[in-house]
């Protein structure tokens, strides 16, 4: 940028001359004294000394005026050091050292500020200047503290990373710091100009002493010599102040060329111009220059229109041109044209000028060149454009994706339900057995085929990143015990033992996905049963041993094949499987353990295996969880009757462990027998030693003797022995053939559910066993898991073949009546005629479909306040928010074509408790008021126990404690489902002791939470809570009868 003009005075008229010639006039007065006049040596010598005072006072207001250039050009120095710290700072990128740098160059500025004042305040004269000096100065600090002011702002923006915006900021700051050095320039002139006119004072001073000095010549004549000696040292003096002064000079000369080079600096560092009011081009540095390629002389004298791009509208200049006019300072991005034709993008500040009377006289324009800034924005913004479009049309083809899967789901479903279900249908009835075999070959292959779809539609739903999952309280044990009971079947077909585990201390309170858990223990099960040819398959779960508080581990163990070291790897990888051959022995697409990772993840856990090859395989997965003190332990609230004696007989050791774990905390006192021979064995020995067993749980498949034999074995030698057959789900033709040979019920393996063995148990031990063994054995039907009664289910499908496979499963196989509906209309027509105890309910249908019939008999519930009726969603889509469209609209389950018998025994076992058929839309009945007499029954246990012994009163006692901790806990708790759980425990325990008002009392309060009369709650719990209190006065009576 151009400086000030240099306005010092050179040639004859500089300072060194003008001295010199003093100089000489002083020797020539001097010699003349001597000459004319000796005789006024007195009045000369007087004279003398007045000159020599003259003189230095003339010398030190040179030093006095040279003292403060000096000062000016340090002052100056420290306002260029202080700027430093903020053009160093884009380079260190350190803010906090910059601004310690800086702060101590403003020490050194103020320092030398007060100075120099101080030193101006001491002026002998010149007052009216000084005073101006002193305005200059303030406007100099003023100047200062918005060059402070700006560098704190670039120093923060730098700390926020605000490159452009402290980029802007030095461009404004450089702005300033030129004009103050220019102040800086102008005041150095001004001292100068002072300096001079001081000198050319004394000067003329000294003249008007010289002429003074011809007059007295006569006088000076006398002192002469004295005179002579004095003024020669005096020229010496004023030679060395001479010397002295030009040194001065030549330091402010040096002071000048520093502002030059500072200016120079920021020609470098930007794009810099100034032009007049009429925006004329009157000044371009070089770096103007090179990024517009004009030359100086092409562009003084002109406009901007020179490099106006046409990009940018014409508002935008004379919006620009009128804040200008305002005085206010514009910046902006400009894109402009340079001399070849390219384009090149400016950040522009432009900043007016304004002179002492504040008047507009020149424009300052500082750019710096951002074109490769904006052309790698414009990139980027092309990139990202691209990048949507892609995503856009990647959803488009997702979308499109899913819809055709969705419709493909539900086309091949529809058809695969009818042929698995009446292939199940063939399989049952009485075929010749190569009739059989192709059954069982068309079963296989439809399932096959559905595992393949479920496994293609999970998987695509990962790919598009669109696998869901919900997050419900859930009741672990029920739906891995689901999960489990359902492959029972396959287990049973390849003579594999299927064991499950569900470890004491696992009451947790498991938020979750429950259809998402289920999948993943029916793909880890179904593969241990697949890879193992003999053995067994356990399903354990316990606490994760590397976080016991907070994960659960699910664990499936086989004795199978087991998976090479080098696959184990690989194995959670999509289209995976141990090797080539591996697929080819036993199918399957090599996706499901992929599946199982992607939601073992999603649900919060981690999967992981171990395998030996040849020997097994452990595959586990853990999920969150969290203890949950107040949830009462179903398995080991309370002992049934004490003291009774188990003898269990099961060829495999582990399924003996895990019955025994089961019994022996309910009060049973249990030993194990692994073959017919050992059972006889113990049977007899405990016979001798007065240590009988009461009851018998027999494995109905053992290698040598099986449980048909061995129950024969037992009753013919020991009739008193009550048995319970641990049945297998494949063998079990009917209850009859067990109660032909003594058998007075029996349990389903795998042991799941330790209800229903508890429940098998005490109605083994009840008093009319024998009596209604044979009935309610011969009741079971070879799906023995669903409930038996006289039940009235509703079928709602718009397919006839789907109509008839259900009706001859819930007719034939189930024992039920069926009524059948084309459409939902029909359905809620039906269900106005008469009560139902379940209706299935396809979800798509013509004219009203199975959503909207569902929310017309929920609504009309509601209004006519009856009973509600379970409905049950029978859907061939099994994409993830089928499920939540169901239960949405009021749909009690959810079960997804092809229907499986085993799946609808599952679902009526969870909806029709049994023995409770739908009698029309009434409230549940309540228990009736019983006489003192009738609250205990005590010939019940004595039918069991010797009396005498003390038995009866230890079992009396027990149970008397066992029901006041229940009652009090039930109390305690507001959480319907534990109150459930109470209660069902009490149910039992009565019903075992002769309280049969109570467990009828504890039976409302289950049932009314299980079909969701909450309105009955308060009434039942009430009748609940006498009978409690009833019976226990009915035992402390009874106790102190039977007291010796």
């Amino acid at each position: 940028m151009p400086l000030p003009p240099d306005n010092a005075p050179a040639g004859q008229n500089s300072p060194k001359a003008k001295i010199r010639e003093i100089t000489h006039k002083w020797k020539q007065a001097y010699f003349t004294l001597v000459a004319l006049n000796f005789i006024t040596i007195g009045a000369a010598f007087q004279f003398a000394r007045t000159l020599h005072k003259d003189y230095e006072k003339t010398i030190r207001l040179d030093d006095y005026w040279s003292d403060a250039m000096i000062q000016i050009v340090s002052l100056n120095d420290h306002l260029v050091s202080s700027n430093v710290p903020a053009n160093r700072v884009f380079d260190t990128l350190d803010p906090t050292l910059e601004r310690f740098r800086k702060g101590q160059a403003n020490e050194k500025f103020k320092t030398d500020l007060n100075k120099i004042r101080t030193h101006l305040a001491r002026a002998p004269n010149h007052i009216d200047q000084l005073e101006r000096i002193e305005s200059e100065l303030d406007k100099i600090e003023a100047g200062y503290r918005i060059l402070d002011a700006y560098a704190e702002a670039i120093f923060d923006s730098i700390s926020f990373g605000q490159i452009e915006t402290a980029s802007s900021l030095m461009a404004t700051m450089d702005i300033h710091a030129s004009e103050s050095s220019s102040m800086l320039t102008l005041l150095s002139h001004s001292i100068s100009n002072l300096q001079e006119m001081d000198f050319a004072n004394g000067q003329e001073k000294s003249k008007k002493l010289t002429q003074f000095e011809y007059l007295l010549l006569a006088l000076i004549a006398s002192i002469l010599g004295i005179t002579l000696f004095f003024g020669h040292k005096m020229s010496g003096f004023l030679n060395m102040q001479v010397t002295e002064t030009e040194k001065s000079r030549e330091r402010a000369d040096t002071a000048r060329h520093e502002l030059r080079s500072q200016s120079f600096a920021l020609d470098q560092h930007s794009i810099v111009a100034i032009t007049d009011t009429a925006g004329r081009i009157t000044y371009a540095n070089d770096r103007f220059c090179e990024v517009s390629q004009y030359q100086r002389s092409e562009l003084i004298g002109q406009d901007h229109r020179i490099l106006n791009s046409g990009h940018h509208p014409k508002a935008m200049f004379v919006d620009m041109r009128k804040d200008l006019a305002r005085g206010d300072v514009w910046k902006g991005e400009i894109k402009n044209r340079a001399k070849d034709g390219s384009h090149y993008w400016v950040d522009t500040t432009i900043v007016p000028y304004r002179d002492e009377a504040g008047h507009i006289y020149s424009y300052v324009a500082i750019r710096t060149d951002i074109t490769e800034q904006i052309e790698a924005e414009q990139n980027l913004e092309a990139a990202l454009q691209a990048a949507n479009e892609s995503s856009e049309r990647a959803e488009r083809a997702n979308a499109a994706k899913s819809d055709f899967l969705a419709t493909m789901s539900h086309e091949i479903r529809t058809p695969m339900n009818s042929i698995v279900g009446f292939a199940n249908l063939l399989i049952e009835s009485d075929l010749p057995d190569q009739s059989r075999e192709f059954a069982k070959s068309i079963l296989g292959s439809g399932q096959g085929l559905l595992s393949v779809i479920n496994d293609i539609l999970d998987f695509s739903k990962i790919e598009a990143g669109k696998l869901e999952t919900e997050s419900v309280p859930i009741d672990l044990r029920r739906v891995i015990g689901e999960a489990v009971e359902l492959l029972s079947a396959q287990a049973e077909e390849k003579d594999l033992e299927l064991l499950f585990q569900f470890s004491p201390g696992n009451n947790r309170s498991l938020i979750s996905d429950p259809g998402r858990i289920r999948q993943i223990v029916i793909n880890l099960v179904g593969n241990a049963i697949k890879f193992t040819r003999q053995g067994h398959v356990i399903v354990r779960v316990e606490p994760d041993p590397e976080k016991p508080s907070s994960f659960l581990r699910i664990s499936v163990e086989d004795t199978g094949v087991g998976i090479p070291d080098q696959a184990q790897k690989h194995l959670f990888n999509k289209f995976t499987q141990a090797d080539s051959s591996t697929s080819r022995i036993f199918g399957g697409t090599g996706l499901g353990l992929s599946i199982c990772k992607h939601l073992v993840v999603k649900l919060g856990g981690q999967i992981s295996l171990s395998s030996i090859q040849g020997e097994g395989s452990t595959f586990w997965f853990s999920l969150p969880a969290k203890a949950d003190e107040e949830s009462p332990n179903a398995e080991s609230q309370n002992q049934i009757v004490p003291g009774i004696r188990i003898l269990i007989v099961d060829d495999h050791r582990l399924s003996q462990e895990l019955i025994q774990t089961q019994l022996e905390p309910w009060g049973f006192s249990c030993d194990t027998a692994s073959s017919a021979v050992e059972a006889i064995e113990k049977i007899a020995r405990a016979q001798r030693e007065s240590k009988v067993y009461q009851v018998a749980l027999v494995d109905e498949k053992m290698p040598d003797t099986d449980g048909i034999a061995l129950a024969k074995q037992i009753k013919a030698s020991h009739p008193d022995i009550r048995l319970v057959a641990l049945a297998s789900n494949a063998s079990l033709v009917g209850g009859v053939r067990f109660a032909e040979v003594g058998y007075e019920n029996f349990v389903m393996k795998p042991l799941i559910w330790p209800e229903r063995l508890k429940e098998a148990l005490e109605c083994a031990l009840s008093a009319n066993t024998r009596q209604n063994s044979a009935t309610r054995l011969g009741k079971q039907s070879a799906f023995g898991s669903a409930p038996q009664g006289n039940y009235r289910i509703l079928i709602v499908d718009d397919t006839e073949l789907n109509q008839v496979l259900l009706r001859t499963i819930f007719e034939e196989k189930f024992g039920y009546k069926t009524d059948t509906a084309a459409n939902g209309q029909e359905a809620i027509e039906a269900w106005r005629e008469r009560p139902y105890d379940a209706i299935f309910m396809d979800c798509m249908m013509p004219i009203v479909d199975g959503f909207e019939a569902t929310r017309l008999i929920r609504s009309e519930e509601i209004a006519k306040r009856i009973k509600r009726t379970p409905i049950i969603a029978l859907t061939a889509n099994a994409l993830v928010g089928d499920a939540q469209s169901c239960f949405d609209c009021g749909m009690d389950d959810y079960l997804t074509k092809p229907i499986a018998p085993e799946k609808l025994a599952f679902s009526l076992n969870r909806w029709l408790p049994e023995g409770e058929q739908t009698k029309g839309r009434l409230t549940l009945e309540t228990p009736k008021q019983n006489k003192a007499n009738d609250y205990l029954d005590i010939t019940r246990l004595e039918s069991l126990f010797p009396t005498g012994d003390g038995m009866i009163e230890q079992i009396l006692s027990t149970f008397s404690r066992n029901i006041s901790e229940l009652v009090e806990k039930l109390a305690k708790t507001k959480d319907p489902e534990k109150i459930a759980n109470i209660a069902h425990t009490i149910k039992g325990s009565a019903a075992e002791c002769g309280a049969r008002p109570l467990s009828k009392a504890a039976q409302g309060v289950e049932k009314a939470i299980k079909e969701r009369h909450s309105e009955l709650l308060p009434d039942l719990l009430q009748t609940f809570g006498k009978t409690a209190i009833a019976t226990l006065n009915e035992i402390s009576k009874a106790l102190e009868l039977r007291e010796p």
